[in-house]
């Protein structure tokens, strides 16, 4: 776990990266499985901290929540560019993983690839990742016990 937390967390500060591997540590310690951990990093109060994101969490029937999670995980990365819905999309026609899997097209070529995390919820998680070491986290997670889809793999489980 503390080899994917590296990876996924690469992006931020020394002291950030840290913070976060140390509450992972302290995560897992009490509850004893990767996803909760994991779980805990995204959505506690000692995990990511606003301006510093790395984890992009949305319930399932959030669609508008897409939108600015991903500017905040951008921002994380110092890229400017800003990923919105496609136009002509009515609102209630958009849904979580089709939003995330446009978003990995748009990430592309940023030089970053999306990784989603199943943690057997109904919130959808997902990481931006360098997609050097896209492949290197995947397998980190797995061999941690955990759930992890590139987007083929998660768009095709959502068609």
């Amino acid at each position: 776990m503390a080899r994917f937390m590296g990876l996924a967390t690469a992006h931020l500060g020394d002291d950030e990266r840290r913070r976060l591997m140390d509450a992972m540590l302290v995560s897992f310690d009490t509850y004893g499985n990767s996803s909760e951990a994991f779980e805990e990093i995204a959505l506690g109060n000692e995990g990511q901290k606003i301006g510093q994101w790395f984890v992009i969490q949305c319930d399932w029937k959030a669609s508008e929540e897409v939108e600015w999670q991903i500017a905040e995980v951008a921002s994380s990365f110092g890229i400017s560019e800003r990923w919105s819905w496609k136009e002509g999309v009515d609102e209630q026609d958009r849904t979580v993983p089709a939003g995330l899997c446009e978003v990995a097209d748009w990430a592309a070529p940023l030089g970053l690839e999306m990784l989603h995390i199943d943690i057997g919820s109904d919130t959808y998680y997902a990481i931006l990742i360098r997609q050097d070491d896209a492949e290197s986290a995947r397998q980190a997670a797995l061999s941690a016990g955990m759930k992890v889809l590139r987007t083929p793999e998660f768009e095709a489980a959502h068609a």
